[in-house]
Protein backbone atom coordinates (compact mmCIF):
# COMPACT_ATOMS: atom_id res chain seq x y z
CA UNK A 1 0.00 0.00 0.00
CA UNK A 2 2.82 2.00 1.03
CA UNK A 3 4.87 1.43 -2.79
CA UNK A 4 1.81 2.17 -4.33
CA UNK A 5 0.88 5.83 -2.65
CA UNK A 6 4.91 6.16 -3.28
CA UNK A 7 4.52 5.84 -7.10
CA UNK A 8 1.28 7.24 -7.23
CA UNK A 9 2.69 10.41 -6.21
CA UNK A 10 5.95 10.25 -7.96
CA UNK A 11 4.04 9.79 -11.33
CA UNK A 12 3.09 13.30 -11.48
CA UNK A 13 6.36 14.67 -10.92
CA UNK A 14 8.16 12.52 -13.32
CA UNK A 15 5.65 13.66 -16.33
CA UNK A 16 5.68 16.99 -14.96
CA UNK A 17 9.55 17.33 -15.55
CA UNK A 18 9.24 15.12 -18.67
CA UNK A 19 6.72 18.19 -20.02
CA UNK A 20 9.11 21.25 -18.83
CA UNK A 21 12.56 19.36 -19.28
CA UNK A 22 14.89 20.12 -22.27
CA UNK A 23 14.05 16.83 -23.88
CA UNK A 24 10.20 18.52 -24.74
CA UNK A 25 11.71 21.85 -25.57
CA UNK A 26 13.73 20.57 -28.38
CA UNK A 27 10.78 18.39 -29.69
CA UNK A 28 8.30 21.49 -29.47
CA UNK A 29 11.00 23.64 -31.55
CA UNK A 30 11.18 20.88 -33.61
CA UNK A 31 7.78 20.86 -34.21
CA UNK A 32 7.77 24.60 -34.69
CA UNK A 33 10.81 24.65 -37.52
CA UNK A 34 8.92 21.79 -39.42
CA UNK A 35 5.49 23.92 -39.43
CA UNK A 36 7.68 26.99 -40.75
CA UNK A 37 8.82 24.90 -43.26
CA UNK A 38 6.35 23.59 -44.43
CA UNK A 39 4.52 26.86 -44.97
CA UNK A 40 7.39 28.37 -46.47
CA UNK A 41 7.46 25.92 -49.24
CA UNK A 42 3.31 26.30 -50.09
CA UNK A 43 2.97 29.96 -49.64
CA UNK A 44 3.75 32.85 -52.36
CA UNK A 45 5.96 35.33 -52.14
CA UNK A 46 4.59 39.08 -50.09
CA UNK A 47 4.95 41.90 -51.51
CA UNK A 48 8.11 42.97 -50.52
CA UNK A 49 10.02 39.60 -50.32
CA UNK A 50 11.18 40.07 -54.27
CA UNK A 51 12.51 43.17 -53.49
CA UNK A 52 14.64 42.18 -50.38
CA UNK A 53 16.36 39.12 -52.29
CA UNK A 54 16.93 41.50 -55.30
CA UNK A 55 18.85 44.15 -52.69
CA UNK A 56 20.13 41.22 -51.05
CA UNK A 57 21.70 39.96 -54.30
CA UNK A 58 22.83 42.71 -55.22
CA UNK A 59 25.01 43.66 -51.78
CA UNK A 60 27.00 40.65 -52.40
CA UNK A 61 27.80 40.23 -56.25
CA UNK A 62 28.21 43.92 -56.55
CA UNK A 63 28.64 45.61 -53.09
CA UNK A 64 26.34 48.19 -54.46
CA UNK A 65 23.78 49.20 -51.91
CA UNK A 66 21.51 52.05 -53.53
CA UNK A 67 18.94 49.18 -53.76
CA UNK A 68 16.05 49.47 -50.89
CA UNK A 69 19.06 51.15 -48.85
CA UNK A 70 16.33 51.79 -45.73
CA UNK A 71 14.78 48.20 -45.35
CA UNK A 72 18.68 46.91 -43.86
CA UNK A 73 21.32 45.17 -44.68
CA UNK A 74 21.81 42.22 -42.59
CA UNK A 75 18.64 40.72 -42.95
CA UNK A 76 18.76 41.14 -46.59
CA UNK A 77 21.82 39.68 -47.40
CA UNK A 78 20.68 36.48 -44.94
CA UNK A 79 17.69 35.67 -47.42
CA UNK A 80 19.94 36.37 -50.78
CA UNK A 81 22.69 33.94 -49.58
CA UNK A 82 21.47 30.69 -50.12
CA UNK A 83 20.42 32.13 -53.47
CA UNK A 84 24.02 33.42 -54.09
CA UNK A 85 25.36 30.46 -53.42
CA UNK A 86 23.08 28.13 -55.74
CA UNK A 87 24.57 30.34 -58.67
CA UNK A 88 20.78 31.98 -59.76
CA UNK A 89 21.04 34.10 -62.87
CA UNK A 90 20.54 37.65 -62.06
CA UNK A 91 19.74 40.65 -64.31
CA UNK A 92 23.00 42.07 -65.55
CA UNK A 93 24.46 44.56 -65.09
CA UNK A 94 23.83 46.77 -67.97
CA UNK A 95 20.01 46.66 -67.39
CA UNK A 96 18.89 50.18 -68.00
CA UNK A 97 16.46 49.50 -64.59
CA UNK A 98 19.62 50.02 -62.55
CA UNK A 99 20.17 53.51 -63.86
CA UNK A 100 16.94 54.25 -62.54
CA UNK A 101 16.92 51.87 -58.98
CA UNK A 102 14.21 49.90 -59.76
CA UNK A 103 14.01 47.50 -57.45
CA UNK A 104 10.40 46.10 -58.44
CA UNK A 105 11.23 46.04 -62.30
CA UNK A 106 14.58 44.37 -61.67
CA UNK A 107 13.24 41.89 -59.08
CA UNK A 108 10.43 40.60 -61.54
CA UNK A 109 13.24 39.70 -63.80
CA UNK A 110 15.36 37.82 -61.27
CA UNK A 111 12.71 35.69 -60.06
CA UNK A 112 10.21 35.90 -62.85
CA UNK A 113 11.72 36.23 -66.00
CA UNK A 114 15.65 35.05 -65.95
CA UNK A 115 14.90 31.32 -66.23
CA UNK A 116 14.99 31.08 -62.52
CA UNK A 117 12.81 28.72 -60.29
CA UNK A 118 11.05 31.11 -58.40
CA UNK A 119 9.33 29.02 -55.58
CA UNK A 120 12.89 27.38 -55.07
CA UNK A 121 14.27 31.01 -54.79
CA UNK A 122 11.87 31.94 -52.00
CA UNK A 123 12.05 28.51 -50.27
CA UNK A 124 15.87 29.20 -49.83
CA UNK A 125 15.53 32.33 -49.20
CA UNK A 126 13.13 31.77 -45.75
CA UNK A 127 15.26 29.09 -44.37
CA UNK A 128 17.67 31.52 -43.00
CA UNK A 129 14.67 33.14 -41.46
CA UNK A 130 13.57 29.98 -39.87
CA UNK A 131 16.95 28.90 -38.47
CA UNK A 132 16.81 32.02 -36.46
CA UNK A 133 13.26 32.06 -34.99
CA UNK A 134 14.50 28.18 -33.83
CA UNK A 135 17.47 30.34 -31.91
CA UNK A 136 14.93 32.86 -30.80
CA UNK A 137 12.96 30.19 -29.51
CA UNK A 138 16.04 28.52 -27.54
CA UNK A 139 16.64 31.92 -26.21
CA UNK A 140 12.73 32.29 -25.03
CA UNK A 141 13.13 29.40 -23.13
CA UNK A 142 16.54 30.24 -21.97
CA UNK A 143 15.62 33.25 -20.29
CA UNK A 144 12.47 32.20 -19.47
CA UNK A 145 13.61 29.10 -17.14
CA UNK A 146 16.41 30.99 -15.49
CA UNK A 147 13.40 33.30 -14.12
CA UNK A 148 10.52 30.93 -13.33
CA UNK A 149 11.94 27.74 -13.57
CA UNK A 150 11.21 25.17 -15.52
CA UNK A 151 7.56 25.59 -15.84
CA UNK A 152 7.63 29.26 -16.63
CA UNK A 153 9.97 28.03 -19.59
CA UNK A 154 7.48 25.32 -20.87
CA UNK A 155 4.90 27.81 -20.63
CA UNK A 156 6.82 30.66 -22.25
CA UNK A 157 7.77 28.14 -24.93
CA UNK A 158 4.69 26.56 -25.65
CA UNK A 159 3.60 30.54 -26.22
CA UNK A 160 6.15 31.39 -28.59
CA UNK A 161 5.84 28.54 -30.89
CA UNK A 162 2.26 28.64 -31.04
CA UNK A 163 1.68 32.55 -31.60
CA UNK A 164 -0.02 32.79 -34.77
CA UNK A 165 2.26 36.20 -35.54
CA UNK A 166 5.67 34.33 -34.78
CA UNK A 167 4.68 31.27 -37.24
CA UNK A 168 3.38 33.95 -39.53
CA UNK A 169 6.92 36.01 -39.96
CA UNK A 170 9.32 32.96 -39.34
CA UNK A 171 8.72 31.33 -42.83
CA UNK A 172 8.74 35.22 -44.60
CA UNK A 173 12.15 36.54 -45.76
CA UNK A 174 11.44 40.01 -44.41
CA UNK A 175 13.17 42.27 -41.50
CA UNK A 176 10.25 41.48 -39.24
CA UNK A 177 11.27 38.62 -37.22
CA UNK A 178 14.69 39.27 -37.92
CA UNK A 179 14.49 42.59 -35.73
CA UNK A 180 12.46 40.62 -33.05
CA UNK A 181 14.91 38.48 -32.20
CA UNK A 182 17.77 40.56 -32.57
CA UNK A 183 16.50 43.15 -30.24
CA UNK A 184 15.77 40.17 -27.26
CA UNK A 185 19.02 39.08 -27.66
CA UNK A 186 20.76 42.64 -27.52
CA UNK A 187 18.14 43.55 -24.55
CA UNK A 188 18.68 40.17 -23.29
CA UNK A 189 22.45 40.19 -23.29
CA UNK A 190 22.88 43.69 -22.02
CA UNK A 191 21.01 42.82 -18.99
CA UNK A 192 23.10 39.88 -17.97
CA UNK A 193 26.19 42.20 -18.99
CA UNK A 194 24.39 44.81 -16.28
CA UNK A 195 24.69 41.87 -13.45
CA UNK A 196 27.91 40.44 -14.77
CA UNK A 197 30.42 42.33 -16.40
CA UNK A 198 32.81 39.95 -18.13
CA UNK A 199 34.33 39.77 -21.58
CA UNK A 200 32.09 37.72 -23.00
CA UNK A 201 29.00 38.79 -21.87
CA UNK A 202 30.23 42.15 -23.10
CA UNK A 203 31.30 40.68 -26.30
CA UNK A 204 27.83 39.00 -26.86
CA UNK A 205 26.54 42.33 -26.28
CA UNK A 206 28.43 44.65 -28.43
CA UNK A 207 27.52 41.68 -31.57
CA UNK A 208 23.67 41.43 -30.72
CA UNK A 209 23.44 45.35 -31.17
CA UNK A 210 25.75 45.75 -33.90
CA UNK A 211 23.84 43.08 -36.10
CA UNK A 212 20.69 44.79 -34.56
CA UNK A 213 21.49 48.17 -36.06
CA UNK A 214 22.33 46.91 -39.14
CA UNK A 215 19.01 45.01 -39.88
CA UNK A 216 16.72 48.28 -39.31
CA UNK A 217 17.39 51.94 -38.73
CA UNK A 218 14.49 51.71 -36.18
CA UNK A 219 16.60 49.92 -33.61
CA UNK A 220 17.30 53.38 -32.28
CA UNK A 221 14.46 52.77 -30.46
CA UNK A 222 16.48 50.20 -28.22
CA UNK A 223 18.14 53.11 -27.19
CA UNK A 224 15.71 54.75 -24.43
CA UNK A 225 15.12 50.86 -22.87
CA UNK A 226 18.80 50.89 -22.45
CA UNK A 227 18.81 53.47 -20.18
CA UNK A 228 15.97 52.29 -18.20
CA UNK A 229 17.54 48.59 -18.29
CA UNK A 230 20.30 50.66 -16.23
CA UNK A 231 17.93 52.71 -14.63
CA UNK A 232 15.87 50.02 -12.79
CA UNK A 233 19.93 47.81 -12.09
CA UNK A 234 20.72 50.84 -9.94
CA UNK A 235 17.39 51.31 -8.50
CA UNK A 236 18.04 47.28 -7.31
CA UNK A 237 20.79 48.08 -5.40
CA UNK A 238 22.94 45.18 -6.15
CA UNK A 239 26.33 44.82 -6.40
CA UNK A 240 27.80 43.86 -10.27
CA UNK A 241 29.82 40.54 -10.53
CA UNK A 242 32.63 42.11 -11.85
CA UNK A 243 34.66 38.86 -14.02
CA UNK A 244 37.24 40.70 -15.90
CA UNK A 245 40.55 39.32 -15.80
CA UNK A 246 43.98 40.67 -14.60
CA UNK A 247 46.16 42.24 -16.91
Amino acid sequence: MIRRDSACRTLPRRIGRLATGRRAATFLLCVFCAAATTSARREGNTFDEPAYLTSGYCYWVYNDYHMSPGSGNLNQRCAALPLVVAGYRFPPADDPRWATDDVWGIAHAFMFTSGNDADAMLFRARLPTILLAAALGVVVYVWARALWGAAGGAIALVLYAFSPTVLAHARLATADLFVTALLLMALGSFWKLLDKLSPLWLLISCAAFGALFVTKFSAVAAVPVVLLLIVVRLVRGQPMDIAWPRI
